[in-house]
């Protein structure tokens, strides 16, 4: 006689205003990140797997568009850093 607990099939996922979301992800030519909300201006830092930064911009938007250009299939990470706060992501380029 066997017993299981409760099976976990799935979690679903909460976004409040302050997520950092980026989509399509992975992607082939571009992508969105969408800051949420911020203050004044977000800077946001694309880095590849190694820590370099490929992209570095101060945006005053809740949006930015990354388009792919010259960078590598892979992995990179998304810094967004505003008014003290700082939030993560991963891309991944097809």
């Amino acid at each position: 006689n066997c017993s299981y607990g409760p099976t976990i099939t799935g979690m679903e996922e909460y976004a409040d205003e302050n997520t950092l979301m980026v989509f399509p992800n992975p992607a082939a030519s571009q992508v969105e990140i969408n800051l949420g909300i911020i203050g004044d201006k977000a800077t946001v830092s694309i880095m590849d797997i190694n820590g370099k930064i490929v992209f570095n911009r101060t945006t005053p938007n809740n949006k930015v568009i990354l388009y792919r250009g010259d960078l590598l299939s892979g992995l990179y990470f998304v810094r967004v850093v505003s008014e003290g706060n700082v939030r993560t992501a991963k891309i991944i380029f097809e």
